[in-house]
C-alpha cells in the first residue's frame, strides 16, 4: 500500500501541512480523501460525517475545496472557457442552471466578478483557459474552490511553477481562509512553504507519517532529518556516544560505531558508576576506519560482564541513513523486551 498506518487530523482554523520528498504517498493521500481514489482501507471523516465511499461531487457539497497538484489534468479543462472553468464544481446548481438548461448570463456574471476579485489577467473570460500563464491558471483553480461555504481546503503544491507575485497572492489566500476558521490540509514538497504557512506539521516518509509538530517548535533540520531518512534527529543521536543522563540513574549503555581504544575506557569507566543490574547494548563499528587506533564495540567492551549484542551491521563511514534506521529499530526493540532504562536519557537533542 503506498499509504499505510497514518492517521491524521485537521482542525478548524489551522494549517496542516504535510512535508515529505515527492512521490512518498502524498498525491495517493490528497486523492483519496477528495474522493478521487479507491481505499483499500480506513477511514475518512469530514465535519464528524463518514466520508470513505463518497464521491468528489459529494464531498464538495460538504464544504471541501480541493487545489490539485497537477493543474493540467485535474484542476482545468483547458479547451474550456475561463467562465466554463469557474463554475466546474456548481454548474448544475442555481442560478447557474435552471431545469437543466445553462443559464450563460448567470455563468459570465460569476466569471468576470472572480477574475476582477481574484486578479485573474486576461482579455476576457469566454478565452480558453489554456491560453492563461500557469500563475493565472492556478488563480482560476483558487477562485473556484475558494468561492462559497468553505469548511475544509485541501492544497497540494499550491505554487509550483508561479512566479513571486502569484506566490505570495495564492499565500495570502490560504492564510485568510485560515484566520477565517477554514481547516486546511497543505501538501508541499517546498520545505519553506511548510514553515512559513502551517501551524502544524507532519512529515510523510515511505506513505507513513513519521513526526508531527509545531511549526514554532520544530527546525528545518529536524525536518530535512525526517524527510530524508524517515529518522529524527533524537534517533541518530541515540545511536551514538551521546551522554545526557547520570550514569547512576540507567542500567543501560548504549555504545554503537566505531569506538578508539581512549574511547573504550571512558566507557568502561561509566559503565562501573551504574548501578546493578547493568547491561551494555553494543553494535558493531564502521567499516572503513579499521587499523590498530580501532576497536569495534565487542572488542572495547570484551570486558564487561552483561553485553547484549545485537545482530546489526552498520557499513560505510558515515553510515547510509537506511542502516541507522535499521540500527535505531534493533535497539528499540532490546530496549522493550528487557524493560530498561536508556542511558541516553528522556531528553530528545533538538
Amino acid at each position: 500500500l503506498t499509504v499505510n498506518g497514518l492517521t491524521i487530523d485537521v482542525r478548524a482554523g489551522e494549517i496542516f501541512g504535510i512535508a515529505g520528498v515527492e512521490g512518498n504517498g502524498q498525491r495517493e493521500l490528497v486523492e483519496a480523501i477528495a474522493g478521487m481514489r479507491h481505499k483499500a482501507a480506513g477511514k475518512v471523516e469530514i465535519l464528524g460525517k463518514d466520508a470513505t465511499k463518497m464521491s468528489p461531487r459529494k464531498i464538495t457539497e460538504m464544504g471541501t475545496a480541493h487545489i490539485p497538484e497537477d493543474r493540467g489534468k485535474h484542476g482545468l479543462v483547458g479547451s474550456y472557457s475561463i467562465a466554463d472553468n469557474l463554475v466546474l464544481n456548481r454548474y448544475y446548481q442555481k442560478p447557474f442552471s435552471v431545469r437543466g438548461v445553462r443559464n450563460e448570463a448567470a455563468i459570465a456574471e460569476e466569471a468576470r466578478d472572480l477574475v476582477e476579485q481574484f486578479d485573474v489577467r486576461t482579455p476576457g473570460v469566454d478565452v480558453a483557459v489554456d491560453t492563461l500563464s500557469g500563475g493565472n491558471a492556478q488563480k482560476v483553480i483558487v477562485a473556484r474552490e475558494l468561492t462559497g461555504d468553505v469548511k475544509l481546503l485541501i492544497v497540494a503544491q499550491p505554487t509550483r511553477g508561479l512566479d513571486v507575485g502569484s506566490i505570495e497572492f495564492i499565500h495570502n489566500q490560504i492564510i485568510a481562509l485560515r484566520d477565517a476558521g477554514v481547516g486546511v490540509l497543505l501538501v508541499s514538497a517546498e520545505l519553506d512553504e511548510i514553515l512559513s504557512l502551517s501551524d502544524r506539521i507532519g512529515v510523510l516518509y515511505r506513505g507513513r507519517l513519521v513526526g508531527t509538530f509545531d511549526a514554532e517548535a520544530t527546525s528545518r533540520e529536524q525536518l530535512g532529518y525526517l524527510m530524508a531518512t524517515g529518522a529524527s534527529r533524537y534517533d541518530f543521536d541515540r545511536l551514538g556516544m551521546i551522554f545526557r543522563a547520570s550514569p547512576r540513574q540507567a542500567d543501560l549503555m548504549m555504545v554503537c560505531g566505531t569506538v578508539t581504544h581512549k574511547m573504550g575506557k571512558r566507557v568502561k569507566m561509566l559503565y562501573d558508576q551504574m548501578a546493578d543490574p547493568k547491561y551494555v547494548l553494543a553494535m558493531g563499528g564502521c567499516a572503513s576506519n579499521g587499523g590498530p587506533f580501532y576497536y569495534d564495540c565487542y572488542s572495547v567492551l570484551k570486558g564487561v560482564d552483561k553485553v547484549i549484542p545485537v545482530d546489526v551491521y552498520i557499513p560505510g563511514c558515515p553510515p547510509r541513513p537506511e542502516s541507522l534506521m535499521q540500527g535505531t529499530m534493533k535497539i528499540r526493540e532490546v530496549i522493550k523486551q528487557q524493560k530498561l532504562k536508556d542511558f541516553t536519557g528522556d531528553r530528545p537533542m533538538a
